[in-house]
């Protein structure tokens, strides 16, 4: 094994080569990966809508979703489904198992649905989808004095023109009204030309039609026959003919309807900084690169502005890329910032060369990663960044023990390629082992089950990448390029006074800490071993205390701590019903509000807060308004958005009539309130009753706000029943239903294609005639005799509360109770526990047997935790395995598996001192820590070892072992510690996301120092008394400590005895 190591130390050429290659084809990947704001993934979520024009929730629910709900319910692959019966429309999710093959489950619920022959006679076909995550990158406003017609064009435009630029292949157009041809028809008309509504309907879907008539075959060729009357506009529709008389004389439409060639009829309010606008999306497919997209759509904004007629602008807005453009300087800044204080700290315990070449590994681990995450296909986005930040304060571990190893040689007295090769053959197996541990404890975070699983996906695969390409070059291209380090023990040349007192000031560095190992480290190690019981105590006492301090809530633990994003939304929903109009002056008064706050709020800049602010309220559904705000970024603004939202909410106040109101800020992951219960059942009353209690309760928790449910009183109804007079003459219930559904709601006469626009035809009574009941009484039914009659003289009418919508859940109906939380204030985790330990099952059981479940961000929470914890135990089974055959011992990997937990005591402290709570983020940044304490115990437990087997005794053994690799393991915590130092301390309000992973790592390797150096070597003999009271059990003698210790069958001499090459082979 020494001659192959010899072998590759030896050539300089392959390690240079290899090297540059590694940092051109990485310096490649990096500006040829796509870039992203998240990772892609699947939502596993299959759509079913269907239109059910002029059908009230209860008859949505009955005729479409419960048909569906049984075709579904038990297909192969399904996990659940939620079904909504809103007014004319019903909408079905079917999620699927967790990896089950979304394409084969869509095509299940395609047959399973097509199959159903029972669908009302107004339903229209079905619509089936997989609904994938498509981000919008980046908005452009289009905004001016025009009218809604032209803004709607130029709108058209642009989006055709952004889907023909490169990496650009989905644009959407938002804020427009749907084109429609409006033909009303009044009372008085009908009556005058004695006509219905179903003769005008007819005749314009018979007088506009293109049919295909067949074909003539001649000799030479078939001539297709085809009959063309399509009509295509207001003006075409007015010419056709209604009725005609044997005389000649034709009334058309024209004669008797008012044809508007519009809009649909509600309208619909889309303001860009208070002026009309309709905005453009572009959306990021698979595989394209979001800031890409924005910079060609920030360019063509630009260009684009100089063909734009006078009165409309066009303005770039909520950019998502800022943050990713944001997290990449904050990880490149406080990477060269580390990166120089690392390459410091080695210089100063080290020398020049050494602490160079140590230091290369980091751009050198970080381009080879970058290449393999290219050729796997990866892209470079939130989560990758924040693995890289995970990877830089342990990447350079195995390189500081290889190159310290060797450096000691060398100051032993070994030549250069001597002291490399034995370097390596001394550490190079406990530092390969320590590698694979790390990586065996990242393995499982890579099939964490649920979406979150697969955000966080990458994390690991950068982690892993970065150590192996780290392994490689520690081992193979650092001893090559330290196969030239100087002799330290050759006398100094003279040289001038300046730079003898540089020399001897660097040169105190490395004594000083030589002197502080042995005559400060080493009689602490030996007390504490001596006295190793109450070492142990104290230890346990200290992790308790911990336990105690989180368990406290001295530390907050939270899933994700508050983005500081650059937007702002804010939601206001009145009741069903509720005109237009009035929602839009609550969505004024909300932007309103939050100019009044951005005014009084000062920026670290001096800039401006706001930059942009959009208001919307939706022709479909005028009852609810939305608001996005647009900041100054979170590097120049100095004030969280979450604060700026919460003074948002206080500004804006209750606004009467609003039956919700809700602020929210940038979130990463699964977006959606913290707390979501669903309660389900069959009595949609017995559950309003138990969601209000259930929301007075959550009221009773400190922090908890913005407390609501999705139950939406609908408006009030209309019911028409037929008299028995109506019977008599002849009338249906189907009869009089269709006439009113024509003349209020409006029977589609037609459906055509304009341009790119799908464009209804309307037949009804005007708007002004659908306003009053008094008009509803004017309404006359044509009886089969051909007489009108008035509708009151055959049917009564009563008003009744209606519902907006039913909502059901795996064939229950169910109301989702949800609410925000206060993260200084209360923890949606203990909250949701609490109140299912203590509270939801007497609840539901008070109201009908009701089930409840939790969904939304804590399910997910939930399941990603228990995945977690899955992956731990199998990677703790994993990480025995190679302890057990690195040491071939089966007590020495449990010493160091529990040695973990104490140095994890560095990372909570850490948290405490800093007053930041501990979150998902700081999970990964303890796996880290663990793997830090684990690479440092192989190499002071494997020290211990060699010494025993060279006869040293064993409490001289694990006393001189820390003195030996006291340089190497102080070395490892500082440069992590140091390296991590410009992140913890980061000011910036974007990098609070990470700076929990920073302290973990950070305080936890500091701590973790103090573990390992004086906890191990004491567990280490408690372990030895107790080998010593089995054999006393055994054999009925005390045996001599050195006597049971599995190493001394070794029977090598210890290490830095005079062997050839240096230190002994262990490879």
């Amino acid at each position: 094994m020494k001659d192959i190591i010899r072998s590759i130390v030896a050539n300089n050429v392959f390690a240079n080569v290899v090297m540059v290659i590694i940092l051109v084809v990485g310096t490649i990947a990096a500006f040829t990966m796509v870039r992203e704001s998240m990772p892609e993934f699947e939502l596993g979520l299959i759509a079913i809508e269907v239109p059910f024009p002029g059908a009230d929730p209860e008859e949505v629910e009955e005729g479409i979703c419960h048909r569906i709900e049984a075709a579904i319910d038990g297909l192969e692959g399904v996990k659940d489904y939620n079904t909504t019966a809103w007014e004319g429309f019903a909408s079905v999710e079917v999620w699927a198992e967790q990896g089950y093959d979304i394409e084969k489950l869509k095509d299940s619920v395609r047959n399973a649905v097509d199959s159903i022959s029972t669908f009302p006679a107004r339903a229209e076909k079905p619509q089936i989808y997989e609904v994938r995550d498509e981000d919008e990158t980046i908005h452009l406003a289009l905004w001016g004095s025009l009218p809604e017609r032209q803004l709607k064009e130029w709108a058209e435009t642009v989006r055709d023109d952004l889907q023909r630029l490169p990496h650009i292949s989905r644009v959407e157009v938002y804020g427009a009204r749907r084109y429609e041809i409006n033909i009303e028809v009044s009372k008085e008309r009908l009556w005058e030309y004695g006509l219905t509504l179903d003769n005008v309907t007819e005749a314009v879907y018979r007088g506009s039609l293109n049919l295909p008539a067949g074909t003539i075959r001649t000799e030479g060729e078939e001539i297709r026959i085809r009959t063309i009357g399509r009509k295509y506009n207001g003006r075409d529709f007015a010419a056709v003919v209604i009725k005609s008389s044997p005389s000649g004389d034709i009334i058309t439409l024209g004669d008797v309807a008012d044809i508007r060639d519009t809009f649909t009829e509600n309208p619909s309010y889309s303001n860009f900084n208070d002026h009309p606008c309709v905005h453009v999306a572009v959306l990021k497919a698979k595989g394209e690169d979001s800031l890409a997209q924005a910079e060609l759509t920030r360019e063509y904004a630009a260009n684009k502005q100089k063909e734009l007629p006078a009165g409309l602008n066009i303005t770039p807005c909520f950019d998502d890329t800022e943050f990713v453009t944001g997290q990449i300087a904050l990880l490149s800044e406080d990477a060269v910032s580390g990166l120089i204080l690392v390459v410091l700290v080695l210089w100063l315990f080290l020398n020049t060369r050494l602490s160079f070449w140590i230091a290369m590994g980091i751009p050198v681990s970080f381009a080879g990663a970058l290449c393999i995450l290219w050729m796997i296909g990866e892209t470079i986005n939130q989560i990758s960044l924040i693995a890289f930040i995970v990877v830089l304060g342990i990447v350079v571990d195995d390189a500081i023990v290889l190159g310290e190893a060797i450096f000691a040689h060398r100051q032993r007295g070994d030549g250069p390629l001597e002291a490399a090769v034995a370097g390596v053959s001394e550490v190079g197996a406990p530092v390969f082992a320590a590698v694979m541990t790390m990586i065996t404890a990242f393995i499982p975070l890579a099939f964490i089950p649920g979406i979150m699983g697969q955000i966080v996906a990458v994390m690991p695969i950068v982690v892993i990448s970065t150590m192996i390409v780290s392994t490689i070059e520690s081992l193979f291209l650092l001893p090559t390029h330290l196969n030239h380090l100087p002799d330290p023990n050759l006398p100094e040349k003279p040289r001038p006074r300046w730079q003898q007192r540089f020399i001897a000031f660097h040169a105190a560095f490395p004594r000083g800490l030589e002197w502080f190992a042995r005559h400060m480290y080493q009689p602490a190690v030996r007390t504490a071993i001596r006295h190793r019981y109450v070492t142990l105590c104290c230890a346990i006492s200290v992790l308790l205390v911990t336990g105690g301090i989180v368990a406290g809530g001295f530390v907050r633990v939270i899933f994700w701590p508050p983005v500081d994003g650059n937007s702002l939304d804010a939601f206001v929903e009145f009741p069903p019903g509720t005109p237009g109009e009035v929602t839009r002056d609550a969505v004024e008064q909300t932007r309103r509000a939050f100019e009044r706050v951005a005014e009084r709020t000062k920026t670290e800049s001096g800039e401006p807060l706001l930059r942009n602010i959009f208001t919307r309220v939706n022709s479909f559904q005028p009852n609810f308004g939305f608001i996005a705000v647009e900041m100054l970024h979170s590097s120049a603004r100095g004030v969280h958005s979450q604060d700026l939202a919460a003074a948002w909410q206080k500004e804006v106040g209750a606004i009467p009539g609003a039956v919700q109101q809700s602020f929210h800020e940038d979130t990463i992951g699964m977006g959606g309130p913290p707390i979501e219960i669903w309660l389900q059942g069959k009595d949609l009353n017995a559950l309003r009753n138990a969601a209000n209690e259930l929301k007075a309760k959550l009221a009773t928790y400190d922090g908890v706000y913005q407390i609501a449910d999705d139950f939406r009183a609908g408006r009030t109804e209309i019911q028409v029943r037929l008299k028995p007079e109506a019977h008599a003459l002849g009338l249906t219930l189907d009869q009089v239903a269709r006439h009113l559904y024509t003349g209020y709601y409006g029977e589609e006469a037609q459906r055509f294609q304009r341009g790119r626009d799908d464009v209804r035809v309307r037949i009804r009574y005007p708007e002004d005639e659908r306003q009053t009941l008094a008009e509803l009484e004017r309404v006359r039914v044509r009886t089969p005799q051909g007489f009108d009659v008035p509708l009151m003289s055959v049917a009564e009418i009563a008003a009744a509360p209606g519902v907006s919508s039913i909502k059901g859940s795996n064939g229950l109906r169910r109301i989702a109770v949800y609410a925000s939380a206060d993260f200084n204030k209360a923890n949606p985790s203990e909250i949701v526990t609490d109140l299912g330990a203590n509270y939801l099952d007497s609840l539901c059981a008070q109201y009908g047997n009701l089930t409840w479940t939790v969904e939304g961000v804590e399910e997910s929470n939930r399941e990603t935790l228990a995945g977690i914890q899955r992956g731990f135990a199998i990677a703790a089974l994993g990480i025995f395995v190679i302890l057990a055959t690195i040491f071939r011992s089966y007590v020495q990997p449990v010493v160091i598996m529990l040695i973990i937990p104490f140095a994890m005591v560095g990372a909570v402290l850490g948290h405490l001192a800093m007053g930041i709570p501990l979150t998902f983020l700081s999970l990964f940044g303890l796996i880290a820590l663990a793997g830090i304490v684990v690479n440092d115990s192989i190499v002071l437990i494997e020290c211990v070892n060699e010494l025993i087997a060279g006869g040293t005794p064993v409490y001289d053994a694990l006393a001189q072992a820390g003195v030996r690799r006291f340089r190497a393991i102080f070395l490892t915590s500082v440069t992590t510690f140091i390296g991590l130092g410009p992140l913890v301390w980061e000011r910036d309000l974007q990098a609070q996301i990470v700076i929990p992973m920073g302290i973990s790592i950070a305080a936890g390797s500091a701590f973790a120092t103090f573990v390992t150096l004086l906890f191990t070597p004491s567990l280490l003999a408690i372990t030895n008394d107790a080998r010593r009271l089995a054999h006393r059990a055994l054999h009925k003698q005390w045996p001599e400590p050195e006597d049971v210790e599995p190493a001394r069958d070794r029977r090598r001499p210890p290490v830095g005895a005079p062997a050839p090459h240096g230190a002994p082979d262990l490879a």
